[in-house]
């Protein structure tokens, strides 16, 4: 197995992450990758370089988005999944159970149901703990320093984020109509959230979450990704088949690229210089220039999907929205590697 999976498991315990999250001076060295299968409620685990399915993480309702601590210590996972607010998600094995019952007493406030996210130890698949929030969340991002977890809700308007350091809901911020995607500046100062539902980006300052600025774009935007250095926001339309390069300051438009279809995942290669879309409309998958977004490959199969660039391996991975299968291919020169079958159509993953 990958080197990742053979870490020893580290108990859960506010101290013990708190000295962890310190030790962020250097990310750990790439493992698997960790791709959530949806209404199938688990978790594929995956070789970085071949696709091939190491092992599966079951009970883990509804998983649409996961992501990684910089580390590598923590995995945090969303639910799509809401329960009523008088019951409580499955005790983690370890945790006293009147401290299970302490945790899970808080209710939401408003009628959203509620949702569990988990914190699982990557090395051993063991859930750590759960944290309650209210509303499905749809995608994840954890931030730079491996402290903050940030989750959307798209039938709520708003955001939730989560101290991974107690393992504690911290806050839920109103964001816009139908937050989508969100992801941390490089240098872990900004949170920007794209709302799909009002065309709108809403950027928060990490650690007092309030609002930064927001900007208006011509698209809806989805998925998302920036460049490495901060500058520039690379979004996805998804109806629309738009693809749009913004500058972070102000939300001007630097680039556009229409390609005629309805679009789904998007991604950065690793040195910035190009941008993988799935455009799942027309089974194609997609290469631009970052530059000025002019198409410089593609590649052709069944709706492609959720895309994840993974840079030990050099490899990327882009699943089917119309079949289980994922598809991997060379991230040098996009020759197709293997088809993977799965239990469950794949989302947005995590990786180191």
């Amino acid at each position: 197995m990958p080197s990742a999976m053979s870490r020893p498991r580290i108990p859960w315990r506010p101290a013990v992450a708190t000295a962890l999250l310190a030790m962020v001076a250097a990310p750990a060295l790439a493992g698997p990758v960790y791709l959530p299968l949806g209404n199938a409620d688990r978790l594929a685990v995956v070789d970085h370089a071949s696709g091939e399915v190491r092992r599966i993480l079951a009970d883990l309702p509804a998983p649409h988005g996961a992501a990684l601590t910089p580390d590598g210590t923590t995995l945090v996972v969303g639910s799509f999944a809401e329960r009523e607010a008088d019951t409580m998600p499955p005790r983690p094995a370890g945790v006293d159970p009147a401290a299970h019952a302490r945790h899970h007493a808080k209710k939401p406030a408003d009628d959203a149901g509620v949702t569990t996210i988990s914190l699982l130890d990557p090395a051993t698949g063991e859930v750590r703990r759960r944290v309650d929030l209210a509303g499905a969340v749809h995608h994840v991002a954890v931030d730079p320093s491996g402290r903050w977890a940030a989750f959307t809700h798209p039938g709520y308007g708003r955001a939730s984020v989560v101290d991974l350091a107690g393992g504690e809901a911290v806050l839920r911020i109103p964001t816009g109509e139908g937050p989508n995607y969100l992801v941390f500046s490089p240098d872990g100062r900004r949170l920007y959230v794209g709302n799909s539902g009002d065309d709108t980006v809403t950027v928060l300052r990490v650690g007092t979450w309030t609002v930064a600025g927001r900007f208006r774009l011509p698209v809806a935007p989805g998925h998302m990704a920036l460049s490495p250095d901060g500058g520039r926001l690379y979004v996805a339309d998804a109806a629309g088949g738009t693809v749009l390069a913004v500058a972070t300051e102000d939300g001007a438009v630097l680039a556009r690229r229409d390609l005629g279809e309805a679009l789904h995942g998007l991604a950065l290669a690793p040195d910035g210089g190009t941008v993988f879309v799935a455009v799942t409309g027309g089974d194609r998958l997609v290469a631009l220039d970052a530059a000025d977004l002019t198409v410089r490959e593609e590649r052709r199969f069944a709706a492609p999907y959720h895309v994840t660039v993974v840079t030990d391996g050099g490899r990327l991975m882009v699943s089917s929205a119309a079949e289980p299968v994922l598809h991997v291919w060379d991230l040098g020169d996009l020759d197709h590697v293997a088809a993977v079958r799965l239990d469950g159509i794949g989302h947005q993953a995590a990786h180191l």
